[in-house]
């Protein structure tokens, strides 16, 4: 698996050495699809915690995109308040992701899925530019 840019370590969880790991992060993502953009770093915190095999990871994100408003096309900025689970495996299945060998998961690929499907469809301008 490629590697993206935000690989956490994990290994105390998996050894045994700690019950539970929150580690806060800030990365700026490289990714525009979907004419998608992010006006600043991706910044939060996860916890993760053992489950049968793996790792849950408990997400609170802070993610700054930048909108068009359906009204008028203008450009604006918003923030996006992501909470969300995930699971994390060895032998990831389904939506799993994988720890790799050395104890690490990447969460950049999650993090990008989870700010483009909470996206608004139609985004509305802000208060103030109404």
């Amino acid at each position: 698996m490629k590697r993206t840019g935000l690989t956490l370590n994990v290994g105390e969880i998996l050894d045994g050495r700690a019950p539970e790991k929150t580690i806060d992060f800030s990365e700026t993502l490289d990714r525009e699809d979907l004419d998608i953009r992010l006006s600043g770093p991706v910044a939060g915190a996860v916890r993760f915690i053992p489950a049968d095999g793996g790792l849950v990871g408990l997400f609170h994100v802070q993610a700054p995109v930048q909108l068009l408003c359906s009204k008028d096309g203008e450009p604006y900025r918003e923030t996006l308040e992501l909470r969300f689970t995930h699971e994390f495996r060895s032998q990831p299945q389904g939506d799993e992701s994988p720890i790799l060998p050395d104890h690490t998961v990447d969460i950049s690929p999650l993090l990008w899925d989870e700010v483009v499907v909470n996206i608004p469809m139609k985004p509305l301008c802000p208060p103030h530019k109404e």
